[in-house]
């Protein structure tokens, strides 16, 4: 019980919770003294804030994007000439142990290393943007190369391939196209998130290529919790979850446009 207690008293100290609990307080006082004019935008801020932060409501939309990949078992994937792992899951770092920092996404570098110890494809090619550091641009790809190289003793430097930066999924389908070609690959096995694999899987194989799915970094609360809370304190999660899903359904509707799906 005192843990609780401390537990929800150290919540409300955060600025996010305590700015949520002044503004439904602010409303109340509004509703019970009936003054609906002031209300109107205060109301409706308190309103997206507690929609956003306080329900299931972001995990709901992000599952309508990640239920169709639930199923999708990595270990009964047939075997295919390269894994191809998307970007957006690491950045290189001189600080860390590992040599790269795992963001949000660093599912994406787990999955496809697990996948390639599994015999899955006898390599891995890794894409991804850049990041600066100290005045010059690192490659995402080069430090994710760098952490598979170490971590696959034995395994043969071309065997990990890291592409040139890209500036999108697109561009990550083009080069990985045009390495297809050279290679004479009929098949790759694709590692993104599983929000992101829609998309994805159509962009690379607009560009002509074979793909398997490999969907990984589920997000949705509502697909890996039994039971979820549809109304809460005031967390970070919820906005989270709400951007990764508004960043794929405008890019979606972007991906059209552009005749890139």
């Amino acid at each position: 019980m005192v843990d609780t207690l401390l537990r929800s008293a150290l919540h409300f100290l955060h600025p996010l919770s305590l700015g949520w609990l002044l503004l439904t307080l602010w409303t109340l006082r509004q509703v019970w003294r009936r003054r609906w004019r002031t209300l109107i935008l205060p109301g409706t801020a308190w309103a997206l804030l507690s929609l956003t932060h306080c329900t299931a409501l972001p995990s709901s939309l992000m599952r309508r994007l990640e239920k169709p990949w639930l199923n999708v078992k990595i270990d009964s994937l047939p075997t295919s000439d390269a894994i191809v792992c998307l970007g957006g899951g690491t950045e290189p770092s001189v600080i860390e142990p590992a040599g790269i920092h795992l963001k949000d996404a660093g599912d994406r570098l787990l999955t496809a290393h697990a996948l390639f110890q599994q015999g899955k494809a006898p390599r891995i090619v890794f894409g991804g943007g850049t990041v600066k550091r100290d005045g010059q641009k690192l490659a995402e790809s080069q430090g994710a190369r760098d952490w598979a190289l170490k971590n696959a003793p034995g395994t043969a430097k071309e065997n990990l391939i890291a592409l040139e930066p890209c500036a999108h999924t697109r561009d990550e389908a083009l080069k990985t196209a045009a390495l297809a070609k050279e290679k004479g690959w009929k098949q790759i096995i694709l590692v993104t998130s599983a929000y992101h694999m829609s998309r994805a899987k159509a962009t690379f194989e607009k560009v002509g290529l074979t793909v398997i799915a490999a969907p990984c970094n589920f997000t949705s609360h509502r697909l890996r919790d039994d039971e979820v809370d549809w109304f809460h304190l005031p967390g970070l999660a919820g906005p989270q979850v709400l951007s990764f899903w508004l960043h794929e359904e405008v890019g979606s509707l972007a991906y059209r446009w552009r005749d890139w799906l």
